[in-house]
């Protein structure tokens, strides 16, 4: 009977204990955001849904966030903020994606999956401003680094044909993407765009008519006159790219989710050893008092 009682205290406790241990990280505590202003030429790189609306299927679902990994927050449309933590990607309850809402990153990447099919990885300081109404789907990445894989499956035939529409600030007219796997990053400091193609082709063309042709390993930068410079992009400086903008699954998180996990790991063997000395202890004093 001692016995039976024994392993479900310790039952209880290691239940207790793992569930407290697993419960999910505060999200990151607001503080100071800097407002990010708003005008016409703001939203300086464009991915739009380049399909003709008679195409898509007007009973396909809106884009929805089925799960997630990494330090963000979601500015609504209306100002409100929802900030989400995730350490280890698992499955979340679905967050849908409205008009005019933002997804931004701290000091740490961020991967998202979406019910599409496709996955977002938000490089750390990465403001990305979605819209969706009844004529088009597009993407704004403000500031940041920003890299989308879509499955092949998604191409196939050009169905989900994906582009990317530059403002006149950057005196590009429109640039087509037909990749499953590319990077865009845009500085505010330079006011320069660039584009570090994986896999696919990307054609840009300028305003004075001149088309730039990139396939996989090319990287374009679109400077503020809308000159383009092609370079080549090795596999040592794509590695080291995305290094930190890896798919779910393989993301490295953030400094401060390896710290917590640290600390985290350091509890559960504090822990553990503290109900095994407790065990050991009270069977020495039955033994001892017998």
């Amino acid at each position: 009977m001692k016995k039976y009682l024994i392993f479900a205290v310790v039952f209880f406790l290691f239940v207790f204990i793992n569930h407290s241990l697993a419960v999910e990280i505060p999200p990151i505590k607001p503080g100071k955001v800097t407002p990010i202003k708003w005008d016409n030429t703001r939203e300086m790189i464009d991915l739009v849904n380049a399909c003709p609306i008679q195409d898509i299927d007007p009973a396909e679902p809106k884009p929805t966030v089925s799960n997630m990994k990494g330090r963000f927050k979601i500015i609504r449309a209306d100002g409100s903020e929802q900030y989400y933590y995730n350490r280890h990607g698992e499955a979340n309850a679905p967050v849908e994606l409205k008009d005019g809402d933002q997804i931004k990153t701290s000091d740490g990447s961020s991967s998202i999956n979406l019910s599409d099919g496709s996955s977002w990885i938000l490089g750390e300081n990465t403001t990305v401003k979605y819209r969706n109404n009844e004529t088009l789907t597009k993407i704004s990445l403000l500031v940041g680094k920003l890299r989308i894989l879509r499955p092949s499956v998604f191409l196939h035939g050009l169905k989900k044909k994906v582009a990317a529409k530059l403002e006149p600030k950057m005196r590009v007219t429109s640039a087509c993407v037909r990749g499953t796997d590319f990077v865009m990053e845009q500085t505010e400091d330079e006011n320069t765009s660039k584009y570090y193609l994986h896999e696919g082709t990307l054609d840009i063309a300028t305003l004075q008519g001149e088309i730039k042709h990139l396939q996989s390993g090319d990287i374009a930068v679109v400077d503020f006159d809308g000159q383009v410079v092609l370079t080549k992009l090795d596999d040592n400086e794509w590695n080291e790219l995305v290094k930190n903008l890896a798919p779910l699954g393989a993301i490295n998180p953030p400094a401060q989710e390896g710290e917590t996990t640290t600390k985290q790991s350091s509890s559960k063997w504090i822990v553990l050893v503290t109900v095994l000395l407790i065990i050991g202890g009270y069977y020495i004093y039955k033994k001892k008092f017998r």
